[in-house]
């Protein structure tokens, strides 16, 4: 639809590559450096970066993406002057930085609640209540974390859709089995034939490219 195609040309398309950055931090914490040498360390980065994503996540959210861009392409003049850096672009960049390391120090199992010194004290494992048995079922896993961001590949805005691609790329070999069981339904709709329409067959085309 036309709307669509406006989100998309909205979209900087700014996330379709990894900052050097970011390729660094991923390879640092890998099974051939940090996994494999420190691995209580990274151990003890994964609750604390899950904990950030999902505080963080609200703020990124697609749905509120495009109901803002809906109002601002209401209030934009006819002129096409390049806005500067919002602050939502700004939460793109720390919601990108934390699905890549997020996603290469991901655990299978919940991690025991360690003490450690964070920068940001709400968001160390001893004040994010992980003794919580309902945290423990829903918590700290890397299926919970699949379970967020995986279906934001058929999310409209392609800056998010890359940025999902990108941090899926870096997944902890350790817990591909849990990203695989996320992946089946959408492997089977993008295999799957029947007469649609085509707005239908655009999205498809769409989840098609992700994975």
């Amino acid at each position: 639809t036309t709307h669509e195609r406006k989100v998309e040309d909205h979209s900087t398309r700014m996330f379709a590559k990894v900052d050097p950055w970011n390729n660094c931090l991923a390879t640092l914490v890998s099974n051939e450096y940090g996994m494999g040498h420190c691995p209580h360390a990274v151990g003890a980065a994964w609750p604390i970066v899950y904990s950030r994503l999902n505080s963080l996540f609200p703020l990124v959210d697609p749905t509120t993406m495009i109901s803002e861009y809906r109002a601002s392409s209401l209030l934009r003049s006819g002129t096409s002057s390049k806005k500067p850096a919002s602050e939502k672009d700004l939460h793109m960049q720390l919601w990108q930085n934390y699905v890549i390391l997020a996603c290469a120090v991901a655990q299978k199992d919940v991690i025991p609640t360690l003490r450690c010194s964070s920068p940001d004290p709400a968001s160390s494992p001893e004040s994010t209540s992980s003794d919580k048995p309902e945290n423990k079922q829903n918590g700290t896993t890397a299926s919970g974390l699949f379970h967020l961001i995986v279906p934001l590949l058929k999310c409209e805005v392609s800056d998010m859709r890359d940025t999902i691609v990108n941090g899926l790329g870096y997944t902890n070999p350790a817990v591909f089995k849990d990203l695989v069981e996320e992946l089946v339904p959408y492997l089977k709709e993008a295999v799957e034939r029947k007469q649609e329409n085509v707005k239908r067959r655009r999205k498809k085309d769409i989840i098609r490219v992700q994975l």
